[in-house]
């Protein structure tokens, strides 16, 4: 999506990216490098942390404990959704994962309500009453 500049072409559209970015979050630094690799690449196509910044990351899957940390350095929490990978992850694993995550000392208190509930209800204009 940043090579082909689908993050500065479209800046309106909120995407959700899932299981917290996968490896994004960990090679990101790189990503600018690859300039070196293909000088024909313009700013935009290598502005990962702009575009990261923008976008929206749910947490469904193992984040925990490389993926979650390295995402948190880069995005705003008022981005971070629960994702929980139903009806794709069986139900017990979906039960664990989403104990760990809210057990973990990795976020706070504050930033696990809006995780879990406050970052969503704000991205998709909810109404509590509709909840």
């Amino acid at each position: 999506m940043l090579d082909k500049r689908i993050f500065s072409r479209f800046p309106n559209i909120k995407f959700i990216i899932p299981h917290a970015g996968a490896v994004l979050p960990i090679v990101a630094n790189r990503i600018p490098l690859a300039k070196g690799l293909n000088p024909e690449l313009s700013a935009d196509q290598l502005e990962i942390q702009k575009a990261m910044s923008t976008q929206y990351f749910d947490v469904a899957g193992m984040v925990m404990s490389q993926q979650l940390p390295a995402l948190l350095q880069m995005i705003n929490p008022d981005h971070l959704l629960y994702a929980s990978d139903t009806p794709y992850t069986p139900t017990p694993v979906v039960l664990d994962l989403a104990n760990k995550l809210e057990t973990t000392d990795m976020l706070s208190e504050p930033l696990k309500e809006k995780m879990f509930r406050q970052n969503a209800v704000r991205l998709f204009d909810l109404k509590l009453s509709e909840l």
